[in-house]
């Protein structure tokens, strides 16, 4: 009897109560067998969600402050060295903002893999951007139903626009942000994108580039903005990756993409709320009760920046850009 495949997730978060509970229902039903989540100074009761279902076997969980510096590449060097990562069949590394959807067979991730050329052992799958669906406060249901406006699906054919990658352990010794890192002794990687294509070897992809295939086999659901609330938390709490770059009314403008409805991952949100109530039933109802009190703390926040006059005048810019003022989304 063949053994089952393993497929590894490493995820880094902060301050993401009221969305993790679902990020992990989601990457569970479509298949990932390890996933591990790094949090680093959350103060909205993500860690002891993390905690509770780490108790109950659905995650591995470690603190990773950010004191020590570059809390994202710190903790993939981690995942790196775990035994799950190395005896995994395959491996990948999203952001809690982020949902890899699978468009080919059953959207499981063995479909996915599946359908890559054989000879293919890393898969570069693009962003797809999606916007605040014109949300003007955070909304009470899931991420994958309250958000279903993106930008146009053909526009990754010809502009640049970020990806996320599957690859085999096997192969590639070390888990980047967008890429793996470290080909294994003898090892030759052979890139393909998220529609199947093979990429030229002697030019290994850059993170930003484009998919003419128009992410035909899977695409990543990159909930950058989500609604005006959601995104001042974001600002609050800075940029993973690129300190430099400011979180305000630019970012809003340049990942705010209402152009077209997507519902590929919408529709799995009823099976993604069985595979909650599930998990939430095994804790004895802890997951729901801490995620009800991290909306409210996330809340509390929000309304404590709004005394600070930068991150006000932020969201009202915001606000006026959706056609309204701050008090209307109040």
């Amino acid at each position: 009897m063949a053994s089952e495949r393993r497929f590894f997730l490493a995820v880094t978060v902060k301050n993401e109560a009221p969305n993790i509970w679902e990020w992990v229902a989601y990457h569970r039903l479509i298949g990932f067998t390890d996933i591990v989540v790094y949090q680093n100074d959350s103060v909205d009761d993500t860690q002891k969600l993390l905690r509770t279902m780490a108790k109950h076997g659905y995650i591995q969980y470690f603190k990773n402050e950010s004191k020590y510096g570059a809390p994202q590449n710190r903790a993939y060097r981690r995942a790196s060295r775990l035994d799950e990562f190395k005896s995994a069949d395959w491996a990948m590394t999203l952001d809690g903002d982020e949902f890899l959807v699978i468009h080919v067979a059953d959207g499981m991730v063995s479909d996915l893999v599946d359908a890559l050329p054989p000879e293919a052992n890393c898969a570069t799958i693009h962003w797809k951007y999606f916007g605040n669906s014109h949300h003007r406060r955070m909304p009470e249901g899931l991420v994958s139903e309250e958000f279903t406006r993106a930008e146009p699906r053909k526009r990754v054919g010809h502009r640049g626009i970020g990806f996320k990658s599957i690859f085999r352990p096997s192969v590639f010794l070390r888990a980047g942000i967008h890429k793996p890192r470290v080909p294994a002794e003898g090892a030759v990687p052979v890139y393909c994108n998220g529609s199947g294509d093979l990429l030229d070897p002697e030019q290994p992809p850059r993170w930003f580039s484009r998919d003419r295939g128009l992410r035909r086999l899977a695409q990543v659901n990159h909930f950058a903005i989500r609604d005006p609330q959601q995104f001042i938390l974001k600002s609050a709490r800075g940029r993973t990756a690129n300190h430099e770059r400011a979180v305000d009314q630019k970012y809003w403008r340049e990942c705010n993409a209402n152009d077209e409805e997507d519902l590929a991952l919408a529709s799995k949100a009823p099976a993604i709320r069985e595979v909650m109530e599930e998990m939430d039933r095994k804790t004895h109802g802890r997951l729901s009760t801490l995620t009800a009190a991290g909306r409210q703390l996330n809340q509390d926040l929000f309304e404590q920046l709004m005394e600070d006059p930068y991150y006000r005048e932020v969201y009202e810019s915001i606000c006026a850009m959706e056609g309204g003022t701050a008090e209307d989304a109040a």
